[in-house]
């Protein structure tokens, strides 16, 4: 018998249509989603990194059907040789500010790497998890962010350096403030920080979208 990804829970069970002896749940209804997710059609190895992603998102939301479609939505947006969705618009809302949380909160090398891939033109430019923020560097007239995985993410370019350093130390500040939520970087070489009780962060969140 094949091994197949269990949607609702992330464990890899026995059939792709047959019920999940770790949470139960059976097949999704879509015979050929079940079986794309499984030995058939994807490795055992590239399945348990996907179980992962699962997980994390299940540790957010217990919302089910709201986690099954926010997974879809990562599968199309991560890999999109594999599977592109549509997210029906009762569930795009939730699902687009779920993925959110699965970018931002994570504090594993994976999770700063999709947050490194991460670039949306709905936000023109790059969001960074305030946590997962280290320091501000400037070198050669440039400033530099640093994640805690020594990540080096560029910000701007300065014709002096006493400016590239008034700039870090207003920055410093600000990072500083214990109400600081996330960092946007913006392609023109501005950062901007949000504070998460903001409207501008409530924007940025329901804004999310991953649909092509």
């Amino acid at each position: 018998m094949s091994l197949a990804l269990c949607l609702a829970c992330g464990n890899i069970k026995f059939g792709a249509l047959c019920e999940c002896d770790e949470c139960g749940a059976g097949s999704t209804g879509n015979t050929d989603l079940d079986i794309l997710f499984s030995d058939w059609q994807m490795s055992e190895v590239f399945m348990e990194e996907l179980s992962n992603i699962i997980t994390k998102i299940n540790s957010i939301s217990n919302n089910k059907e709201v986690n099954l479609w926010a997974f879809l939505a990562y599968m199309s947006k991560e890999h999109p040789d594999i599977l592109e969705v549509n997210v029906p618009n009762e569930f795009r809302m939730d699902a687009n500010n779920l993925l959110l949380n699965l970018y931002l909160n994570s504090t594993t090398q994976e999770g700063i790497n999709m947050q490194m891939n991460f670039m949306s033109n709905k936000f023109g430019g790059m969001l960074i998890d305030i946590n997962n923020v280290e320091n501000l560097e400037v070198i050669d007239k440039q400033l530099f962010l640093f994640t805690k995985h020594q990540e080096k993410v560029y910000v701007c370019d300065y014709d002096l350096e006493n400016e590239a350093y008034e700039d870090k130390r207003f920055y410093d500040a600000v990072l500083k403030n214990p109400a600081a939520a996330v960092v946007l970087i913006e392609n023109k070489g501005l950062m901007k920080v949000y504070d998460k009780f903001s409207e501008e962060y409530k924007e940025l969140s329901m804004g999310f979208s991953y649909e092509k």
